[in-house]
């Protein structure tokens, strides 16, 4: 609605909105969802056009290094 809109308009005014462009590393991604203190963050094509071209979250950032460490694991246990 009107209010929603305005109300979102103000906030960007006040200060710039945090997103991700595609170009990033996941490691700088990582730090900015941390400096922020978000859980994902919208990532634009661009930061002029600000289209949206998708959302990455911090599990996202995290599988995988859990898929590595899940394969690292398993050579570990084989080996012995």
């Amino acid at each position: 609605d009107l209010r929603t809109a305005m109300n979102v308009e103000r906030v960007f005014e006040r200060r710039s909105p945090v997103f991700a462009l595609p170009t990033e590393t996941c490691r700088l991604v990582a730090t900015r969802l941390a400096v922020h203190s978000l859980e994902r963050l919208p990532v634009v094509a661009d930061s002029k056009s600000m289209r949206l071209v998708g959302i990455v979250s911090r599990s996202d950032l995290v599988k995988p290094s859990l898929t590595y460490f899940e394969e690292e694991h398993k050579k570990e246990r084989f080996r012995r």
